[in-house]
Formats: C-alpha cells, structure tokens, sequence
C-alpha cells in the first residue's frame, strides 16, 4: 500500500474513471488478471494492487496530471499502524489507543483482565449522578474505532454504547474499564479468514 498527497481537484476523479477503463479495456486482452485497489480520503490517495509495473505507472500519471507528492509505503493512516512485510500486512492501533488513554486520564491506570464487571448490572434508568454526554460520546467513539483491530472488546463497547443519551457514573467507570483491558492472543486463519481466535492476558 502507497499513499499520494493531492491538492483538491474534481478532475482527480474523471482521471481515476479513466485509469479504471484503461484497466478493464487491458483484462480483456490479457490471460493474467491485474488489479489496482485505489482509496481516496480528503487529500490522501491509498493504492495498491498485484503488478508493480501498473502501480509505477498509476502513480507517475496521477504526479503528472495533479500536484502530488509521494508519501511512499504507507506505515500510519487515521490511527492506524500498518506494517507491510513479506508474509502479509499487519495493521495495529497501539500509537491511537496510548492517545486514547492520555486523552481520558487513563495512562497511568493499572490493567485489568476482563473489561466486564460481571457482578455489576447497568442499565438506562440508572438513578446515579449523571455525567458529561459529549465527554462519555466522545470515549465510546474512540472504542468504537478502537474495535477494528480488538474484536475482543467488541461485545463490551456494545453494551456501552447503549447508554449514551443519559450517561452515568456508573456507565462511565464501565467504559473507562474497557480502556485498562491488555490482552496478547493468536488468531486461526484458514483460506485468508480467521476462523477463531484467542486473546489473554
């Protein structure tokens, strides 16, 4: 995976459908099957695809025809860490989930094995203090966005995520638990899916 830079342009897109027809025009003739993968986000243009001659190509007409700069492979974009080895491309979210962590006042909290209180029940009418709706958003956001490398805590967040119109204390030291959760583990992959996986601490 590459990333471009571009000053903003509607033409970038006409350019793009053009590159997609060439494309498709050259399978037609070809036994091998060529692909290009191309993202667009703002100003940041993410490509990849499985011919480097195809990929140098893209790359010098889209530097000729807009103002671009190469930002060469990509190693972190939107909190994400991407590591990009022969075995495959890795992606993590350590760098966003320690920004996270300052962010809330967390960083110097001790970890915890599950981030369930299993012996503590929450629901919507909780009568305890209330606490700042944007602040406890703004938390169950960044571990909504957290989930995308930590399934793990996918089921935690959910419930959460339930108790945003009226947050409470307790639906806070909830989601502040989630944030103290270390986990190592492995994952199964057969045919380029996971079929299970394991986390611990």
């Amino acid at each position: 995976m590459r990333r471009l830079r571009y000053t903003s342009s509607r033409k970038l897109y006409t350019a793009l459908n053009k590159h997609r027809e060439l494309g498709l025009a050259e399978l037609k003739h070809t036994s091998e099957t060529r692909a290009l993968i191309v993202s667009l986000y703002v100003d940041d243009l993410i490509y990849t695809g499985n011919d480097e001659a195809m990929l140098k190509e893209f790359k010098q007409s889209m530097i000729e025809e807009f103002e671009m700069s190469d930002l060469g492979r990509m190693h972190y974009f939107l909190g994400l860490e991407v590591m990009q080895l022969d075995s495959g491309i890795f992606i993590s979210q350590k760098r966003y989930a320690k920004e996270v962590l300052k962010k809330f006042g967390m960083d110097k909290s001790k970890l915890v094995l599950n981030p369930n209180v299993l012996e503590v029940k929450i629901d919507k009418n909780d009568t305890g203090v209330t606490v700042d709706g944007s602040m406890f958003k703004q938390l169950v956001g960044s571990l909504i966005y957290l989930t995308t490398t930590r399934p793990d805590l996918m089921y935690a967040v959910s419930v959460v995520s339930r108790y945003m119109e009226k947050p409470t204390e307790m639906h806070l030291m909830k989601a502040k638990r989630i944030l103290r959760k270390n986990t190592s583990g492995y994952a199964f992959i057969l045919s380029n899916a996971v079929v299970a996986w394991s986390s611990r601490k």
